[in-house]
């Protein structure tokens, strides 16, 4: 039960640091809400207090939100505008701050652009170290803040995300350098296996994996495959792999190809990996059991 005295918007660690009863709730940092969001299940603004009012988000749920008029109505964090087309402006997750694309960051208000600013970076996206600005629904480069363009455009929604531009990877922070890995023509600065990983050696993230623009950390997934993460480097031949890599086919639809550890036997491989000749080339590579 919701037994504190957090209103609609306030910070919050735990449910019991709001207020609101069996319908009060906080939504958690981990959900993109910096600091914690208290909030109320409502139908009505009634049900939300002074401040406060009921909103309805796409999935039908409705819950109470912090009422505001402009940016300094908000928290740290949070930029004020109607987040779900009400006509009522509400304080929601959004980039306060003046972190330009590729800027480094801790969440989404060190970052420019409102609602549609996003902060890249652990947990859910190891790769991006010390955090990574960029803003979404860009379709030119001119929606696009200077020195940055759209990228990775999705071509049904024709929407991507403004990036940083380089020339050269002077222009770019430590473990990021500049590529193309949408391959539009255009470079930005990315995450990049910048580390001494070589195939098949456990990883956190892709600056653990050597490769540069090529290399790769495969996560360990939910189901415990690829146990401790596992460098590897997109490949076209044996020559472009490191250690005692091989380049093997595992999507033939997409034609992708990885470099994968060679063994001989099981014993050559990690604990959680077996040897096995994968794509049938009469060369055995350690694989997920």
């Amino acid at each position: 039960v919701a037994s504190g005295n957090g209103v609609p918007g306030d910070a919050c660690a735990t449910l019991q640091d709001c207020s609101g009863g069996a319908d009060g709730f906080c939504v958690s940092e981990d959900q993109g809400f910096t600091g914690g969001y208290c909030s109320i299940q409502c139908t009505t603004d009634a049900d939300c207090g002074a401040g406060g009012h009921c909103s309805t988000l796409d999935s039908g749920f409705q819950l109470c939100v912090d009422s505001c008029t402009t940016n300094a109505d908000c928290r740290a964090g949070y930029v004020c505008d109607d987040a779900n087309g009400d006509n009522v402006n509400e304080c929601w997750p959004g980039g306060s701050g003046a972190g330009g694309p590729g800027n480094a960051c801790a969440n989404v208000g060190d970052c420019a652009g409102g609602l549609d600013a996003i902060c890249l970076g652990p947990p859910g996206n190891p790769d991006f170290a010390g955090g990574y600005c960029a803003t979404t629904g860009c379709t030119t480069n001119a929606d696009c803040a200077a020195g940055a363009h759209c990228g990775f455009t999705d071509p049904q929604t024709g929407e991507g995300f403004c990036l940083p531009g380089c020339t050269a990877d002077a222009d770019c922070r430590t473990g990021y350098a500049c590529a193309d890995p949408d391959g539009d023509a255009t470079s930005e600065c990315f995450p990049t296996a910048s580390g001494n990983g070589v195939t098949g050696v456990s990883c956190t993230a892709i600056q653990d994996c050597d490769g540069g623009a090529d290399g790769i950390c495969i996560a360990e997934q939910e189901d415990g495959t690829w146990s401790g993460g596992y460098c590897t480097i997109d490949c076209t031949s044996d020559a472009d792999c490191t250690g005692d890599g091989t380049c093997v086919l595992v999507d033939p639809q997409a034609g992708t190809n990885i470099c994968l550890d060679a063994c001989n036997s099981t014993a050559d491989c990690r604990t959680g990996y077996g040897c096995a000749d994968v794509d049938g080339d009469l060369t055995n590579e350690c694989i997920p059991q």
